[in-house]
């Protein structure tokens, strides 16, 4: 410092300087606040006041800061409540979406997982799920036709047999044969089998 200035003067002067740091220090606190680096605001608080003590501009901007910090906090938790809520739910519609498909109840199966795409459009299970359930449902399609189409060869072949046995005097063989195909439930009109076991009677 110059060697003229007096005490005086060299007071005001490290005053200005100090006044001056502080309030450095106190704008870069309310940038941190408009940030919403809450923590670090308060951090660079309390130094401040270790430094220069505490005012009632230092105090309301310590208030301010412990409200939005305990606020963001809130937000936070809420936030993963949320998330966690949901990620609860979305096991349970995937337990009985899978369920359900197994159980080959596609139309049931494809109500949990369009429930799960509405609450989570990407997941990958339940768009393959609606994937997966156009081709079991074209095999199950494709098997009830083979099905039906054996159960209709082998009732032409034992309704055959029956009508040979019955012309060869063999009755009970031809009413045996038309009873399996009550039985077997093979591809037939039941009242028209028992119709016809009546007459061979």
């Amino acid at each position: 410092f110059p060697a003229s200035l007096s005490r005086l003067q060299l007071k005001e002067h490290l005053d200005n300087q100090k006044s001056r740091e502080k309030s450095e220090k106190i704008s870069r606190v309310k940038i941190r606040i408009l940030e919403q680096h809450y923590e670090e605001a308060l951090s660079l608080l309390n130094e401040i006041v270790l430094q220069y003590g505490t005012t009632i501009d230092i105090q309301e901007l310590q208030k301010e800061c412990e409200k939005k910090l305990e606020d963001s906090q809130k937000k936070l938790e809420t936030s993963e409540d949320i998330k966690t809520r949901k990620q609860i739910e979305l096991k349970k519609l995937l337990h009985a979406a899978r369920r359900n498909f197994y159980k080959k109840e596609y139309d049931k199966a494809i109500e949990f997982y369009e429930k799960i795409l509405n609450l989570d459009p990407d997941h990958p299970e339940a768009a393959q799920g609606l994937l997966d359930y156009e081709t079991a449902r074209k095999t199950d399609e494709e098997q009830k036709k083979e099905s039906g189409e054996e159960s209709r060869k082998k009732y032409l072949y034992l309704r055959f047999e029956a009508e040979r046995f019955e012309e060869q005097g063999e009755y009970d063989k031809a009413i045996n044969l038309l009873n399996t195909i009550l039985l077997e439930g093979c591809f037939s009109d039941a009242d028209e089998i028992h119709k016809k076991i009546a007459q061979i009677k």
